[in-house]
């Protein structure tokens, strides 16, 4: 159990502003007006596998609810956009980028061919805007760039374009089977550069 403690600024005894929140919470932000506090939370104690979910915390009420709805996934990364949400979640050991609206509606931004992290957003002239980076097993980080709202997300940086012009790099494919209990697996194979269908490879 770990909780979130504010301290005034001149000084003053910390105040557990989480208390009753038995798992692990963690990463609080305020709203641009100061009337929310956001912050990651796990609902069990003693659980460190438990989910992270996304939280916000009326600063006048005291009330705390979830935002996203029916979303059994974690939440790793968030920000404020206005009074909606981006939030970068994980999908099956892949992350995706959504849009989280006040009423708690999940839109998914990337597909599950990505993935995005260190993301960071700003309004300009009135207009949100998020930047991030973004990889897979078949292609190096890239800064991507997306105005909320628009179309799809551009990419801004080629990084060793050039240089992997001539390799054949693949994608992770999924793959799963059935464990204890009858519980599903979930896993990834990933082929070698310059894979040949036919050819024996080690695997590892």
């Amino acid at each position: 159990n770990t909780d979130i403690y504010t301290v005034p600024t001149a000084g003053g005894e910390p105040v557990n502003v989480t208390g009753g929140m038995m798992g692990g919470d963690q990463t609080p932000a305020y709203s641009d007006d100061g009337k929310e506090m956001a912050f990651l939370s796990q609902q069990r104690a003693n659980f460190e596998s438990d989910r992270f979910r996304l939280m916000v915390k009326d600063r006048a009420s005291g009330q705390v609810h979830e935002v996203p709805r029916d979303l059994d996934r974690w939440v790793l990364e968030y920000a404020f956009a206005g009074h909606d949400f981006l939030g970068v979640i994980e999908s099956e050991g892949r992350h995706e980028l959504i849009h989280i609206t006040a009423a708690g509606d999940v839109h998914h931004i990337t597909d599950r061919g990505g993935d995005p992290s260190q993301m960071s957003s700003v309004v300009w002239h009135d207009t949100l805007m998020v930047a991030y980076v973004s990889d897979a097993a078949d292609r190096t980080g890239q800064i991507f760039f997306w105005r909320v709202g628009g179309a799809k997300p551009v990419q801004l940086t080629h990084v060793n374009d050039r240089r992997l012009a001539g390799v054949t790099m693949h994608p992770l494919d999924d793959i799963a089977w059935v464990g204890a209990e009858g519980d599903t697996v979930h896993g990834f194979m990933l082929k070698p550069p310059q894979y040949q269908p036919g050819q024996k490879y080690p695997l590892l």
